[in-house]
């Protein structure tokens, strides 16, 4: 596959270590990386983002599949030996399936992102992602495979992806479309209340701080 496809980052900070693969659909899963160089800092990275089709939010499971076992193989030609999905959608329709097909261990995003949700949180867990992870019910299952006691609710939110991919993740813009997604599935003021809290809580240095100790973990282990 040319690279031109794809947007590739090669983060070499010790070329004696082979390489962890960094997987997006565009730029969002930067933040991802940065992490990682953060928890890893004399490891080797690349980072692909397929920002020739995003997003993969709106696409069927089995397209998004597609497109990342594409990513993951034009990945593995470039000597990685262990792959992070840095993507919620990606996360949600491929990762049985990479961890089948490839030869190295495979890392999502979601089963981090539940485990640090269930610790900062208790009794209930408002999820905001694109239309085919809330579909798929990943958070939700990985909420509840931790704890099976707490209420987790789930709405899509598909503006949050070109937020992301400009770089505005992290403004006022996107706090307001959080806002806007949770009133349009929570009727209670004081629920809504609460999740404003826990979105609070929950940025995206959480889930991707928490992606990285994951990653670390798997490698000491």
């Amino acid at each position: 596959m040319p690279d031109s496809q794809f947007s590739i980052l090669n983060s070499q900070f010790d070329r004696r270590e082979a390489p962890i693969g960094v997987f997006d659909s565009g730029v969002g899963g930067l933040t991802v990386f940065r992490e990682i160089a953060r928890a890893l800092p004399h490891q080797s990275l690349i980072y692909l983002g397929d920002s020739a089709r995003v997003p993969y939010g709106t696409k069927s499971p089995q397209t998004v599949t597609r497109y990342t076992l594409e990513a993951a193989n034009h990945l593995m030609q470039r000597g990685i030996t262990m792959l992070v999905i840095a993507c919620n959608t990606a996360t949600s329709a491929a990762l049985p399936v990479l961890g089948e097909k490839l030869p190295i261990p495979v890392i999502g995003v979601i089963e981090p992102g539940a485990r640090a949700a269930v610790a900062k949180t208790h009794g209930r867990i408002g999820v905001i992602a694109t239309e085919g992870t809330v579909k798929s019910h990943a958070y939700t299952n990985a909420i509840r495979r931790i704890d099976k006691k707490v209420e987790v609710i789930e709405s899509p939110a598909p503006l949050f992806v070109p937020l992301a991919e400009e770089g505005w993740a992290n403004t006022h813009v996107a706090r307001e479309v959080a806002d806007v997604a949770t009133q349009l599935f929570i009727s209670q003021e004081t629920v809504k209340s609460h999740v404003r809290h826990i979105l609070a809580k929950l940025e995206a240095d959480t889930r991707t701080h928490a992606v990285a100790i994951a990653l670390r973990e798997a490698i000491i282990d």
